[in-house]
């Protein structure tokens, strides 16, 4: 006999959270989902999120249950009609006490019992429907999570767990159908009829007694429960509070057209028209600006029900849309997008600078974009100055801005050598204009700068290699050119390792560290014009590639190199070492992707990166990697080679190819929130122990699984994934089987478990 015990811990996530500024409102991300993502049908009835956080989806074809990473999708099956759910068109959604998942279908009521897998059927063969566009069937649960159920609109009823069977509850028979009901927090019973009355009972299961019944002029039509409150509506589409306390009715508002559901969402009522669209009021009944942009956005569409999640999401059903998911952006994150009058057309950010208290852009194509009064503007559009050639630059591909001490702004372009930029007389200066450039070969296309102590500059190129020279400015504000020399690829120590160059950092006094694109990294001696080059491959321990894109020097003088293939850093001091070691950084750390783009660290000496998936921050302490996406608040998830500045209060910048991300690193926290795990597939020597099940394991204080098998079943397998519905594809599982397993497992985002060869005897698994 074998026994597994399975126990769920979390050691560490990376789950994390920006503090929101106070600039008011939050704007919201709002995703679609839909049959492309795994629903199985666009068209909502409802939506209900169960005590394990899991999202359940009521459709016209079929019961969806959503984890956050993925559907399940549960579908009448004629050939497993003792273990299918009785219908596809499914209606209404809620649980029992138990976490059974009871739903309404055209045709009956079913109950899923989550650990086996297996549903059961109820009235389905009793009463056959003779008019399907009617419901005849309603559920609702007491507040201690009692099932009750509607038949025919006209005969209420209780589960009867022992009896597995819904028994008749005492209530006087109505004058006409019921059309809804409900219980409310005091667990007072409210049915709505089909004449207009709403009727209060008192009591449970068998036994009810009326106690007060309510009536309008006009009757009334429908009614909400919602936020401690009970609202309803009557058939002049005006809306009205009962107030429980005191079982007075006071009228609210006239509405356009009686609402199909109501939510309360941040401190909002959110009414969604029985049309299309939906009306934000707040605490006072009254309209308000919040979600203003999103209801604009949803106006053409019908949400027919809504449902809150964890996480701060806003789940929305919808009437042919399928469900959109809506929870707030993160401030920290401020994003500028490159386009312009609401054009989708963004142009990638290459550079950043400071010029006289403006904030200057170089783009891939757009020249360079000024904001004058960044950093005192309160707008969330920025005024946009554009600076272009062929008036002011050379070419409108700006790949480098740097500021330096000589009050001028050099400015390399995919143009013919370099511009300059005269803070003092506010002028722009292409190479054509400076003085003695004609003495010197031609170069161009300057992707990095660097400038010396003694104010002379290096320049990284495209295909010309590395120069260095000097701008003058005369007594007038004339430039001229004081010298120019160049280094190009020779194959010996007398050249850079090739001739395109993406990177330059400062290395030990009269050092130049130079990355250079396919060929490696670079060390430049200054003063001896000797140079010393760094291969991958090479030997135990060298480079992860030679494609650098981004070179960086931090405050404890060790040099960050990143590549096509990963994360790189020395120490300066090995530099003189004939092998030294590289310290490296991929996915297999923790790295949303290997390709870095550039590299900054921030003023408690963490280093930020940005790849193709986002940005990643290494923490100094422990040299753990967090790493932050679209749905984060970034402009996008791809980040452009070198574009990334640090100004003088510290706040980051970092360019992309839909604009840039500038932000305060300190404002960035973790969450408290941690998720639970879903555990499904588990299957033992072959056999699955609840083909259609899984259960939900709390993170802390939860009960062990147990499972038990004869001895010749010695294998086993399951699927693990966390209950997340924002950082789902960030979570990474590990697991460690006791009393097999010498060290744990660790896969990434891989949560496939699958062991053999298991000799008797008893065992725990432990995930983390």
């Amino acid at each position: 006999m074998k026994q597994l015990k399975l126990v769920y811990t979390i050691l560490s996530l990376s789950f994390l959270q920006m503090q929101a500024s106070a600039e008011g409102p939050d704007p919201f991300f709002v995703q679609h989902y839909d049959n492309r993502n795994g629903l199985s049908n666009s068209s909502i009835n409802h939506i209900f999120r169960d005590a394990s956080n899991l999202l359940w989806v009521a459709t016209w074809d079929g019961l969806n249950m959503y984890d956050g990473s993925s559907f399940k999708v549960f579908n009448y099956s004629k050939e497993n009609d003792s273990k299918s759910i009785g219908s596809n068109v499914i209606q209404q959604v809620t649980e029992d006490r138990r976490g059974n998942i009871w739903v309404t279908t055209i045709e009956g009521i079913s109950r899923y019992d989550k650990e086996t897998g297996k549903f059961h059927n109820y009235f389905y063969q009793q009463y056959q429907r003779s008019k399907v566009s009617e419901q005849e069937y309603a559920l609702a649960v007491d507040n201690k999570k009692q099932p009750y159920c509607l038949i025919q609109k006209n005969r209420l009823s209780y589960y009867d767990e022992a009896a597995d069977s819904f028994k008749l509850s005492n209530i006087a028979a109505q004058k006409s159908a019921i059309n809804k009901f409900a219980f409310d927090e005091n667990n007072k019973l409210w049915l709505l009829t089909a004449d207009g009355e709403l009727k209060m009972y008192e009591g449970s299961l068998q036994q009810f007694k009326p106690v007060r019944i309510y009536q309008q002029e006009k009757k009334i039509t429908n009614f909400f429960i919602v936020n401690h409150r009970l609202f309803f509506t009557n058939a002049n589409d005006e809306l009205f509070t009962l107030h429980l306390n005191n079982s007075s009715v006071s009228k609210q508002m006239q509405l356009a057209n009686s609402p199909a559901s109501i939510i309360f969402y941040k401190n909002h009522y959110l009414l969604a028209r029985s049309s299309k669209g939906f009306q934000v009021l707040d605490t006072n009944l009254q309209p308000t600006s919040f979600l203003k942009e999103e209801s604009e956005q949803m106006r053409d569409i019908k949400v027919t029900s809504w449902a809150l999640g964890s996480e701060d999401i806003l789940w929305y059903g919808t009437d042919g849309n399928g469900i959109i998911k809506m929870f707030p952006k993160t401030k920290s994150f401020g994003t500028v997008t490159t386009s312009e009058n609401g054009v989708p057309y963004n142009k990638s950010v290459r550079a950043f600078c400071e010029a006289n208290g403006n904030l200057w852009i170089g783009t891939k194509g757009s020249g360079i974009i000024s904001m004058p009064a960044f950093w005192t503007d309160t707008k969330v559009s920025f005024t946009k100055k554009y600076i272009l050639a062929p008036t002011e630059l050379d070419n409108n591909s700006v790949y480098a801005l740097t500021k330096g001490t000589d009050d001028l702004i050099y400015i390399g372009t995919d143009g013919k050598g370099i511009g300059v930029y005269d803070l003092k007389s506010k002028q722009f200066n292409k190479w054509s204009a400076i003085t003695g450039h004609n003495a010197y070969p031609e170069f161009g296309s300057v992707y990095a700068i660097k400038q010396d102590p003694d104010q002379s500059v290096w320049l990284g190129t495209s295909g010309f290699g590395l120069i260095h020279l000097k701008i003058n400015r005369a007594p007038l504000g004339e430039l001229s050119l004081g010298f120019l020399e160049r280094f190009t690829y020779n194959n010996n120590n007398r050249g850079p390792a090739n001739d395109i160059i993406y990177a330059l950092a400062d290395g030990e006094d009269n050092q130049l560290w130079i990355g250079c694109r396919y060929g490696g990294l670079s060390l430049l001696d200054k003063k001896t014009h000797l140079f010393k080059t760094f291969k991958a491959l090479t030997y135990e321990g060298s480079l992860s590639n030679n494609d650098v894109l981004s070179v960086f020097k931090d405050s404890r003088n060790r040099i960050w190199v990143g590549t096509s293939y990963g994360l790189n850093w020395i120490s300066n001091v090995d530099a003189t070492k004939p092998e030294p070691v590289f310290r490296k950084y991929t996915t297999a750390n923790g790295l949303p992707n290997n390709t870095i783009h550039a590299i900054e660290e921030d003023s408690t000496g963490n280093i930020w990166v940005s790849t193709n998936k986002g940005m990643a921050k290494l923490n100094n302490a422990d040299q753990t990697i967090s790493y932050y996406q679209q749905l984060d608040g970034l402009q996008s998830n791809e980040f452009c080679d070198g574009a990334v500045w640090k100004d003088m209060q510290g706040t980051l910048y970092f360019g992309g190819t839909y604009g840039f991300n500038h932000f305060w690193p300190q404002n960035i926290r973790k969450s408290t929130w941690l998720p639970d795990l879903l555990v499904s597939g588990f299957s033992i020597g072959g056999k699955a122990t609840n083909e259609n099940g899984f259960r939900v394991v709390e993170y802390s204080g939860s009960k062990p699984l147990d499972f038990s098998t004869s001895r010749g079943e010695n294998f086993f397998e399951m699927n693990v994934n966390a209950v997340s519905f924002s950082n789902a594809e960030k979570c990474e599982y590990a697991w460690f089987l006791e009393g097999y397993d010498n060290a744990w497992h660790y896969t990434g985002t891989n949560g496939k478990i699958v062991y053999s060869n298991i000799l008797p005897g008893h065992y725990s698994l432990k995930i983390k």
